[in-house]
Parts: C-alpha cells; structure tokens; sequence
C-alpha cells in the first residue's frame, strides 16, 4: 500500500508509492481517489457487499506516478 505524506490540514495531497516500473514516486490524492459519480453513474457501477456493507466496484486503472518535483511522470500505478 502507499505510504502517505501528510499536508499542512492532515490530509495528504501526495501519496509515496511504487510504481509498476519499480521506480518510486508519488501519485496524486485527486488521482488516487478517482473522479466524483453523479448518482446515475454509483447506480449503474457493480455492486457487492464489503462487512456487510454495500461496496461499489468502478474496477481497476492506472493513475501516473509522479518524480518529486510534481510534474514529471516516471510510472504508473495499478489501482485496483
């Protein structure tokens, strides 16, 4: 799992990982999150149950991995 790095609130913007290429990096907590689902598209998602609760799989992607300086891609990771 990624290792988190904290922002000034808590809330971390970047997220230390590996990426698939084995290099490291950090990936973005916007892109590790995903895009926001209107209500439409959380419905038409599959659906299972994770402890009991309703769990909403939107499957795995790839989101870039990132060099320290923010901008430079050097990988990719897999979220699945």
């Amino acid at each position: 799992a990624p290792a988190r790095i904290a922002s000034g609130n808590g809330s971390p913007d970047l997220i230390a990982t590996r990426a698939s290429n084995g290099k490291l990096g950090y990936i973005t907590k916007s892109d590790f999150l995903g895009p926001a689902l209107t209500l439409d598209q959380v419905r038409q998602l599959p659906q299972g149950t994770q402890d009991g609760q309703p769990s909403f799989n939107t499957g795995p992607r790839t989101v870039p991995v990132y060099a320290a300086d923010g901008t430079t891609v050097i990988g990719e990771f897999q979220k699945h």
